[in-house]
């Protein structure tokens, strides 16, 4: 009875199936990441990229009445009606169904308040570093559209921002948009709420040329590249799995070879925007601190997985910029488990990159 009252009393639909009134103000064509021959294998659950569709259209509207829920981080058409345009992860779960995810009482009984004017939900339900420089901070770009430039715009968000959330902010919200904290004890009902789609797919990191010629240039560094560094990021203080339990054996493989040896949470976000200008190749475990390479140019990426399927977060967004991707798969059976790596093969990858770029100039140095 309860799974069945859970089920009924929370749905997640599209703005058009909850507004068929409402009609998009924006829209922007996407090409979709594309696979090549022979690309690693992935995921179950991000197979659904190996698809044809060459190109979708991404749109906003302005929902009229639409609810936050600030503690989950999604907007509701109204109670227990969540709007699937506001949901970042759910693909990445297939095994939990929707009314499992969030639950009931946070939207029908919570007291509510009213905002006037147009609102934005800046969060999501997933708000780490990759989500929010693949997520939350593209979808600013619907506040730079012509219908709604220079209108006044509240930005929503629990609480203070995080280091990284307010550094981008500062760069890419716009001057008629304020960042209004609110209180995640309350629903809050906006007079008009902007609803923009993501500008990637899950568990893709690809994002399109416009978005990226928008947000590169607010911040990259004012100078000449230099491509010098070549990077291997540890994972040894990183919260979560995916640990490298051979650590000091990659660490020798990486030194003899000319690597820095980065753990990225004792950088602050400028230092790490200016590591990664300067990459030539990196080297990493699948995780967050990936998401830097958005700020490098024509490297080579190695990346390390705990399962011979991988997550493709980084191979679709290597591909979108313009990057060399290469994948070192473990036998480990989840895709968060720390593990080993081969450092033959590592050895023997890194030496193939080498002979691609003999001759390069500076490549040696």
């Amino acid at each position: 009875m309860r799974e069945a009252v859970s089920k009924f009393l929370l749905r997640d639909m599209s703005v058009g199936e909850v507004r068929p009134s409402v009609r998009p103000f924006a829209e922007l064509a996407v090409a979709r990441p594309q696979t090549i021959p022979n690309m690693p294998l992935l995921a179950a659950e991000a197979r659904y990229l190996a698809a044809g569709v060459s190109e979708v259209r991404r749109t906003a509207a302005l929902v009229p009445g639409a609810l936050y829920d600030a503690r989950c981080n999604v907007v509701l058409a109204r109670p227990g009606r969540v709007l699937r345009e506001s949901e970042n992860v759910w693909r990445e779960f297939p095994d939990v169904s929707f009314h499992r995810r969030y639950y009931w009482r946070y939207h029908y009984a919570k007291p509510r308040r009213d905002l006037d004017g147009i609102c934005m939900a800046f969060r999501s339900p997933a708000n780490n570093y990759y989500h929010t420089l693949i997520d939350n901070l593209p979808r600013l770009y619907w506040l730079h559209q012509q219908k709604l430039r220079d209108t006044p715009v509240r930005v929503l968000m629990p609480g203070t921002p995080h280091p990284w959330e307010a550094y981008f902010l500062s760069k890419l919200l716009p001057s008629h948009a304020e960042l209004n904290q609110i209180d995640p004890a309350y629903l809050w009902r906006a007079e008009h709420m902007v609803v923009g789609e993501y500008l990637s797919e899950q568990m893709s990191g690809a994002l399109p040329r416009a978005y990226l010629d928008f947000f590169l240039p607010r911040v990259l560094p004012a100078r000449p590249r230099q491509r010098r560094h070549r990077i291997y990021i540890s994972r040894r203080q990183a919260p979560g799995g995916r640990r490298i339990l051979n650590e000091d054996a990659v660490r020798t493989c990486m030194e003899a070879r000319g690597f820095g040896i980065y753990l990225l949470e004792t950088l602050d976000i400028a230092q790490q925007i200016d590591l990664f200008y300067d990459a030539r190749v990196v080297v990493a475990p699948h995780g967050a601190g990936l998401t830097n390479t958005l700020f490098s140019k024509a490297i080579d990426l190695v990346e390390l997985h705990p399962t011979q399927a991988i997550m493709p977060h980084y191979y679709f967004m290597a591909r979108a910029m313009g990057h060399r991707y290469h994948a070192l798969c473990a036998n480990e059976s989840n895709r968060h488990s720390s593990f080993a790596v081969d450092i033959s093969g590592l050895e023997k990858q890194l030496d193939r990159i080498e002979r691609d770029h003999a001759g390069e100039a500076g490549y040696a140095d």
